[in-house]
């Protein structure tokens, strides 16, 4: 019984022993333990910018020099390989017309180095700088009728921003296919296209502008070298001669996965990665000529999958080529099966080069700037047209018909017109018009010489309008009093030979003279001696049928205006038509508005001789 009690505690105590252990107790194992250092550093994001590509040691500013305005083709041609300053002789120019301080340069290549060590984008916009420094003269109009120029004195500083208003920025980035300009980006943001363009012609690089630029990304250690220009569109006048634009270029740098805004090499803030975008193939054709090929460029739609309206003013014509007016914007689709249409074509047409500028449409005249120019209106007299300068065409063969426009004045300035005229019949600048003529001048020096009928110093005979214009010219009947001449009429009118029915003539002055180039004595042999030359003048027509309104006719600086044989008028011979608020001014016995000797059988009037119609 003992034996048995003794185990029976033993085992009590175990069990004891065992709880214990698990309620607390510890035991011994092999153990070993490591500490490890850990060091968080974050990413250096440092840009440096220079104004060149010569390993940043230049310091000094950019400096774009001789702006002038220019077709985009033309200013491009001026760009060089390498990106650096104009290439004159691309765009047919010889440095050696410009002073070596002032040849122009339009382009300079900026290089940003990324000496951080994360890859980053960098967001490039122009922020308006200070006015110029103290003394530096800009110029101003003295007088923009004949072009002069005049600079301001270093005492009178008036340098200020003043080309903001018509400057474009552009940004080219460098492509395997060489230097291609960002579309749709101009940094100025302060650019106004209603004061770059005041005559709303048609301007090319037009359109929705972005005026920021975010580059692609440039790794850690690297550079990346962009090319600015300095741009004024072709519309730019005359007021913005010699004015100052002082920007500061400003660089943001952004880490490469922020989710602000589109995309780079898109106009906008930073934002993610770039997707290669979606393109389309864009095709020219010339309808004018079938033969003519072109190369035809792939075109950057965007990243997302859309429709994209893609235009004429989203694209360059290629070189010597404009585009056709009135072509609509042609429609691509992206989607997840792809870009529908592949391919576009846009119609195109040969540059006009008979004129400086423009392409014959209303929108977009026709530009002359010397007689050459003028006399290939005749190949275009369905056009439009607008005079650039006075135009001296010396001896000139009036134009035959003429249905298109002629507008004298060009950004605010009008124009004259000279010409001396020898022939017979229907004799003017034009023989007939039934288009459009105004802010038209006829010079002093205008001659015509005729032996024959039916002459007006604008038009012989006009089927259209004329407004706002002003004669001082002078039509010589060079006809002898013989019998050789017996019988002729010799019929002239000072604006018009003849205002047909449904045309006008407002607000119009002739200043000029009609002259039969005869003695009075001889006139009256004319008339009186069985010669019967008959010559019946008029200071605005000889016959009007139409409208004649707010219209005058003034007396010259000495002779008369009007001077003839027999029905002899201030304004109008014969009137059929209507004459409104029309009169002649400042008539003296010295210089009379009507001079003729006056027979018992034929009339002479101040105004009108005969009248069928109304004057009002």
């Amino acid at each position: 019984m003992k034996a048995k009690r003794s185990r029976v505690i033993l085992s009590a105590i175990s069990v004891l022993l065992v709880l214990s252990l698990l309620m607390g107790g510890t035991m011994a194992w092999f153990t070993d333990t490591e500490k490890v250092s850990g060091n968080f550093e974050a990413g250096i994001l440092d840009i440096e910018v220079n104004p060149g590509d010569d390993g940043f040691t230049t310091t000094e500013p950019m400096e774009f020099k001789n702006l002038r305005p220019m077709l985009y083709e033309n200013f491009y041609k001026e760009f060089v390989s390498d990106g650096g300053d104009n290439a004159l002789t691309n765009n047919s120019q010889n440095p050696e017309n410009y002073p070596e301080e002032n040849i122009p340069a339009y382009f300079k290549p900026v290089t940003i180095q990324n000496r951080g060590t994360l890859p980053t984008k960098v967001q490039l916009s122009m922020d308006l700088g200070a006015a110029c420094k103290e003394g530096e003269a800009q110029f101003e109009p003295e007088d923009l009728a004949n072009g002069t120029m005049t600079p301001s004195t270093p005492d009178q500083p008036v340098c200020e921003n003043k080309l903001q208003d018509v400057l474009k920025i552009f940004v080219y980035k460098h492509t395997a296919d060489g230097w291609t300009k960002i579309e749709n980006v101009n940094l100025n943001k302060l650019y106004d296209d209603s004061k770059a363009n005041p005559t709303g012609q048609k301007a090319k690089n037009a359109g929705t502008e972005y005026h920021t630029y975010t580059t692609a990304v440039i790794p850690a250690g690297e550079n990346a070298t962009y090319v600015l220009a300095g741009y004024l569109p072709e519309t730019v006048d005359n007021l913005y001669q010699g004015k100052h634009y002082h920007g500061l270029l400003t660089l943001n740098a952004y880490q490469v996965d922020t989710d602000e805004g589109g995309n780079p090499d898109e106009g906008g803030d930073s934002s993610t990665p770039a997707a290669d975008p979606y393109t389309v193939t864009i095709h020219f054709s010339d309808p004018q000529d079938a033969e003519a090929t072109f190369t035809p460029i792939e075109y950057e739609l965007g990243t997302e999958q859309k429709v994209y309206d893609v235009s004429t003013g989203d694209l360059t014509a290629p070189e010597g080529y404009q585009f056709v007016e009135g072509q609509k914007a042609q429609q691509v689709t992206v989607n997840s099966e792809g870009v529908n249409p592949e391919s576009i074509t846009f119609l195109v047409e040969k540059i006009n080069t008979d004129f400086a500028g423009g392409d014959g449409s209303e929108e977009n005249p026709f530009l002359i700037m010397n007689a050459e120019q003028f006399n290939k209106i005749r190949n275009y007299s369905d056009k439009h047209f607008v005079l650039g300068a006075d135009i001296a065409l010396g001896e000139y063969t009036p134009i035959e018909s003429f249905s298109g426009s002629l507008n004298g004045e060009y950004q605010g300035v009008k124009h004259s017109v000279s010409y001396t005229i020898h022939g017979g019949d229907h004799l003017g600048l034009l023989a007939t018009n039934t288009g459009t003529l105004k802010n038209l001048t006829i010079a002093s020096d205008s001659v015509i010489y005729t032996t024959g009928n039916n002459c007006g110093t604008i038009a012989a005979i006009n089927g259209g309008t004329i407004e706002d214009c002003i004669s001082y010219g002078t039509i010589n009947g060079v006809l002898e009093a013989n019998e050789q001449n017996k019988g002729k009429n010799i019929d002239f009118g000072g604006i018009v030979f003849q205002n047909t029915a449904g045309a006008a003539i407002r607000n119009t002055t002739f200043q000029g003279k009609i002259n039969p180039d005869l003695s009075d004595e001889d006139i009256i042999l004319a008339l009186y001696d069985d010669i019967n030359m008959f010559f019946n003048n008029g200071g605005l027509a000889c016959f009007n049928a139409g409208l004649i309104e707010n219209c005058q006719v003034s007396a010259p600086e000495s002779g008369a205006n009007v001077r003839g044989s027999t029905y002899n008028a201030g304004l109008v011979t014969m009137n059929t038509g209507t004459i409104r608020n029309t009169k002649t001014v400042g008539g003296t016995q010295e210089t009379p508005i009507v001079s003729a000797p006056v027979g018992e059988d034929y009339k002479n009037g101040l105004d009108v001789c005969l009248n069928i119609g109304t004057i009002e």
